[in-house]
């Protein structure tokens, strides 16, 4: 299952974006989504599609410092980004 939405730039295949869509509960739903297709419509508008992969806790992505939200893959590099601006401010 997916998603189309429009878009003012372009995404590439494979870059992921959280959706957020509202819940009756009142708390949003965040989904990480991954870009499939995209083309230009004209007009600075681009036709995006893309899957669903999984549902991601809104709480966990608030959470400040919280990796929790993330793959092992995508903690690892943030992890390696937080090393190299450690380094910058020495």
């Amino acid at each position: 299952m997916g998603i189309g939405i429009i878009h003012r730039q372009p995404m590439s295949v494979g870059e992921q974006f959280i959706l957020y869509l509202p819940a009756a509960e009142g708390d949003a739903k965040a989904i990480r989504c991954s870009v499939t297709r995209w083309h230009p419509m004209g007009e600075g508008k681009f036709s995006i599609g893309a899957v669903f992969d999984q549902t991601v806790s809104t709480a966990a992505m608030q959470a400040p410092g919280s990796l929790n939200a993330l793959t092992a893959e995508e903690k690892l590099l943030v992890r390696e980004l937080e090393k190299r601006l450690e380094q910058l401010d020495r």
